[in-house]
């Protein structure tokens, strides 16, 4: 339920409310919290191809602080988790994966 809850805040915030390039096509894909809620793992992903998921994590930390004050102020909790910012790849794989299949349907050499 909280983890539900940070991601639709943090969500809506990364989105809406960050104004940093480098959070372009940038989305928080989910949250995982550990059962003391001390800690949060934020996921984040993109659309883009080319997005460059190590640059929107690094915007991600410098702006953690803003981020834990609107957890605060939109969350009815008794203390904001420390927030820690990870790239979800599981698209990024999957685009390789379609490449090397269509290698491989073409006849080319799938390295």
């Amino acid at each position: 339920m909280v983890a539900a809850q940070l991601f639709e805040v943090l969500s809506m915030t990364v989105t809406s409310m960050l104004e940093d390039p480098r959070l372009l096509d940038v989305s928080v894909s989910h949250v995982d919290v550990t059962p003391d809620l001390s800690l949060a793992k934020v996921y984040i992903s993109s659309a883009a191809q080319t997005a460059d998921l190590a640059a929107a994590v690094d915007a991600l930390v410098h702006a953690s602080g803003f981020l834990r004050r609107q957890l605060a102020a939109e969350l009815n909790l008794r203390r904001v988790p420390e927030l820690r910012f990870y790239p979800d790849t599981v698209l990024m794989e999957a685009w390789r994966l379609d490449d090397v299949i269509a290698k491989l349907d073409k006849g080319e050499d799938a390295k």
